[in-house]
This record gives structure tokens, sequence and C-alpha cells, in this order.
């Protein structure tokens, strides 16, 4: 913070100027004093969520946008306390949206490991195929159709469309007896 009354005056008539230089070298004088305030504000809950330095550039974004307040302020104490105030009351704004509102509630967040210890794995595990598990698929199919004659290829098809053998029967007009001799040859099944 500047040493004197006459520094500090002379400090904040460049920033209401729009001083660039003047803007820089508040934030370095007064930035420390905010994050202080913040870090003493932000609750555990949140803080996985925020991080400490958006808080202080919010403070800085409204201290610089509301003009009319920089008026008010004639001492170093009472900018410092002002942007005290003001980061308390971004931190009370965020905990309110973030920890008692239902949409975002911080309280109802679970860990994942937590699930996976209370016997819920398989929730969080993908139901569709591995990128290498689909291209060992593909190869499956392509095997199990290369050479077959059109009527085993198309019983296979109906077979990856989920279709059962009954189903497959009436689809092709064959008896299904033809349908099970297939899919006996194409699909043996393998002993112990």
């Amino acid at each position: 913070m500047p040493e004197n009354q006459g520094d500090f005056t002379a400090l904040m008539d460049r920033v209401r100027q729009g001083s660039d230089g003047a803007a820089r070298e508040l934030v370095a004088r007064y930035g420390p004093h905010i994050l202080q305030a913040v870090r003493r504000k932000l609750s555990r809950k949140l803080r996985p969520r925020f991080d400490s330095i958006d808080f202080v550039q919010s403070v800085w974004a409204s201290f610089f946008a509301d003009a009319p307040a920089t008026e008010q302020v004639s001492r170093p104490e009472e900018l410092a306390a002002y942007l005290a105030r003001m980061a308390k009351n971004k931190v009370v704004d965020a905990f309110r949206r973030g920890v008692c509102s239902q949409k975002r509630n911080a309280n109802r967040e679970r860990s994942l490991d937590s699930a996976t210890r209370n016997g819920a794995p398989d929730q969080f595990i993908a139901q569709q195929q591995t990128p290498s598990q689909e291209v060992a698929s593909k190869e499956e199919w392509e095997r199990r159709n290369a050479g077959q004659p059109v009527q085993y290829r198309q019983i296979l098809e109906l077979v990856r469309q989920g279709h059962g053998a009954q189903q497959i029967a009436q689809e092709l007009g064959v008896h299904i007896q033809t349908v099970r001799r297939a899919l006996r040859r194409l699909f043996p099944r393998r002993g112990p």
C-alpha cells in the first residue's frame, strides 16, 4: 500500500483517468490483500470448484467497471476494506449458488473413488465397446462371412441384428431346422 496520503490520492486520480500503468500498480499493491480475503472466506467445499484467482479477477473487474464507487475511496485503508468486502460478497454469492441451490449443490457430490468402494464400479463403466473390441468384432464378422453361402451370410446378418431362429426362418422363408443347422455350423460349441 502507498506510504502516504499524497501518493494514494495521486494513484487513485491516475486510475480514474484511465491510466493502464496506475491500474497495474493498484493491482500489484492490493491484489495480495484481496487474495488473502478470498482465501479466508472460501469454504472447503468450493475449493475444488473455484480458484481463488478467479475471485480476485472478478473483484478487479467489478472495481474498474464501477467508477463512481472509486470516488468514495479517499484513504488506503478504505480501499483495502472496500476490496475485501467485495471479495467476501463474491465468495458468499458463489457459496450460495454452489452449496445452497439444489441444481449445483456441492453437498450432493460424491467422489468416484467412494462410489467404487461402495460396490458399484460397473455403474461407471461404458456400455459400448472399446475401439480395439470393435476392430476385433469386425474381424470376427468378416472371418465368419468369408466363403459362406449366401443363405448363411443372410442368417449371420439377421443374428447380428438380434433376430432369433424363429424370426430368421420366417424372414428368409426357410424351415427353422435349416436355420438351426446353419447356426450350429457357424457357431460350433466348444467342449471343455
